[in-house]
């Protein structure tokens, strides 16, 4: 009963202060959202969505959802903000920002004492590959993948469910290589005391530039929340809030 009270009198004052709940996505990605992260580092987007939500009037109600289960919610407006990459099939239920807020490198891996020399996802060839479900990097890279799959070639692709089991494969030499965003590797490697043993090679898969999202189903106006978050982060942008906060989470 007394916790009732509390969340009620928060709504209320809240309200009252005319600032809008808006639920926003948070997943376990850091270094751009960091879930149980040392110290005061809640990591670059949840830095910058705190800023401009608070510059908007809003208020972030964040949730932590698997992939599937958040498609699934912001199909329905049931989660109304997250930042994402530009996808057609997306767009058809999302309206994106125009500014980016990050751009993301997504790179090929290899253990440190591999020599092979890769440039071009050819040179994967014969490798023993890990795949992360829920990463898609590019659609070349997918396809690649897709008919390494069918061929069921000597190399051999290992799928898991976390990135963290992919850095420590790669450490112990169980795959020879994978492909993931180099920011977030480079901090999970360094979190679990493995950056010597990793490198990341020559081989850029694809960049891709994150946006903010907004549902269109959603209970409030898509356009409006968009401009708002937009404005936000080219003054940020332009004061050079964003380049400090990304140097602090170590984001090109």
């Amino acid at each position: 009963m007394q916790l009732l009270k509390v969340l009620v009198s928060f709504a209320c004052s809240t309200f009252a202060l005319g600032i809008t709940p808006l639920s926003v996505s948070r997943p376990d990605w850091p270094p751009y959202s960091i879930i149980n992260g040392p110290g005061h580092h809640p990591g670059y987007l949840i830095e910058i969505t705190n800023q401009c939500f608070s510059d908007a009037g809003y208020q972030p109600n964040y949730r932590e959802l698997p992939i599937k289960r958040m498609f699934n919610a912001m199909k329905k407006g049931d989660l109304l903000v997250n930042v994402m990459s530009y996808k057609r099939d997306r767009a058809e239920f999302l309206a994106f920002g125009k500014i980016p807020l990050f751009r993301g490198e997504y790179v090929a891996f290899t253990n440190n004492k591999q020599t092979t020399l890769i440039k071009n996802i050819d040179d994967l060839n014969g490798l023993s590959l890990g795949d992360f479900v829920g990463i898609r990097p590019s659609d070349s890279y997918r396809t690649y993948l897709d008919l390494r799959l069918k061929k069921r070639d000597a190399g051999g692709i290992t799928v898991v469910h976390s990135v963290d089991s992919l850095i420590k494969m790669l450490a112990k030499g169980r795959i020879d290589a994978f492909v993931g965003n180099k920011a977030e590797i480079l901090w999970r490697a360094k979190a679990l005391g493995l950056s010597s043993f990793i490198k990341a090679s020559g081989l850029t898969v694809e960049t891709q530039d994150y946006f903010w999202t907004v549902a269109k189903n959603g209970s409030m106006s898509a356009p409006t929340i968009i401009t708002k978050l937009d404005r936000c982060v080219k003054d940020l942008t332009k004061s050079g809030r964003i380049r400090e906060i990304k140097r602090r989470y170590r984001i090109d």
